[in-house]
């Protein structure tokens, strides 16, 4: 069995699971308070993974050449880029997710000194990663390529993150867009579709969508509204791709809410595309 917790500012979602065969399948899903008291590995579990809210991550992508030492050039851009007390490198944390340009880009990760508390109080030894990596992991890992480029597009506290993702599958541009308390979730994915098209010159006729205060019905909402402009809205539903075991009562809540929690998906889905 394995185990994957999801420290939100809100709640830590915690799920248990295993690997059968190529599938995982989901055992148990809690959703407890933040500040529960527990250490994961205490449990035993095979494996543990932590993954943090990107409100309390700050990424730094920068571009790597053919040849270049990763771990070496992660070591200067985090010491470069992020100087700021109260911060510090997430020890073993993974960011899946490489921006594909010329040069292709990784990303930098550091996370507040509290949340790295936290993650060890968790677990010490657990793998660590951020929630908006698996995000765009699990959008990717649950459809197929397109034809044209589409974007996957989603809230995270008070910030949103635009990927545009190419017709070969693949990320090739990442922004992110602070919300306006003013303006409605609608309203500002449809700022953030039409900013993204202008700054890459394209036109981009889907986007799926996922995220803190987005709700499921505000996305089917969303979908009526702009197939009449020629634009399809998805839903991120990742945990469609992955095996439950849980009671009915529990598999509907978490599937009607799985755009809020897919980072927890995106762990499951990541782990068994690398055993496939």
């Amino acid at each position: 069995m394995n185990i994957a917790a999801y420290i939100h500012p809100e709640r830590l979602l915690v799920c248990i699971w295993e690997m059968d065969e190529s599938v995982p399948m989901i055992h148990a899903y809690k959703e407890l308070d933040p500040s529960t008291d527990v250490n994961f590995t205490e449990l035993g579990y095979a494996q543990t993974d932590v993954i943090v809210h990107s409100s309390d991550v700050r990424l730094h992508w920068f571009p790597v050449g053919s040849g270049a030492d990763l771990q070496e050039q992660h070591v200067f851009e985090g010491a470069a880029w992020f100087a700021d007390q109260g911060y510090t490198a997430l020890p073993g944390a993974t960011c899946a997710t490489i921006i594909q340009t010329p040069i292709p880009m990784h990303a930098s990760l550091q996370a507040r000194d509290s949340v790295l508390s936290r993650c060890s109080q968790l677990a010490p030894n657990a793998a660590v990663s951020v929630d908006i990596d698996l995000d765009i992991q699990a959008a990717l890992y649950c459809t197929q390529p397109r034809m044209s480029p589409w974007l996957i597009i989603g809230r995270r506290g008070a910030a949103w993150q635009a990927t545009l993702i190419s017709s070969d599958h693949t990320p090739v541009s990442s922004s992110v867009f602070t919300h306006d308390f003013d303006y409605s979730n609608e309203a500002m994915l449809s700022l953030i579709h039409r900013a993204m098209q202008d700054r890459h010159g394209v036109t981009i006729d889907a986007i799926m969508v996922y995220g803190d205060n987005v709700t499921a019905d505000q996305i089917s909402s969303l979908r009526q509204t702009w197939l009449g402009n020629g634009v399809r809205i998805a839903r991120s539903q990742p945990f469609a791709r992955i095996g439950s075991l849980l009671d009915a009562e529990a598999e509907q809540r978490l599937l009607r809410r799985s755009h809020v929690v897919a980072p927890l998906a995106g762990i499951m889905l990541r782990r068994a595309a690398v055993q496939a």
